[in-house]
């Protein structure tokens, strides 16, 4: 999911729907990493927008699974922020 545009999930799902359609999609079991982007961004004084904990959700997939992954983005976006 990670790599896939919003509108592109939305197609994905609907496909494994279509194809599978008594299979529900796993959701992981992150509760750890849940707690922990909910205290750093009360540390940070951040809003927890569902759509960035979700990103955050889908950086740590993405770095389960590969090797080394590059962040990038436009100027101002976050990239280096601690």
């Amino acid at each position: 999911m990670p790599k896939f545009l919003h509108n592109d999930i939305l197609l994905f799902d609907n496909i494994v729907k279509d194809l599978f359609p008594s299979t529900k999609r796993p959701e992981s079991k992150l509760a750890t990493l849940q707690r922990a982007v909910d205290q750093s961004l009360k540390e940070m004084n951040l809003t927890a927008v569902p759509s960035f904990v979700e990103k955050v959700y889908q950086f740590y997939d993405t770095l389960e699974i590969r090797h080394g992954c590059m962040i990038v983005g436009p100027t101002g976006s976050g990239k280096t922020q601690n």
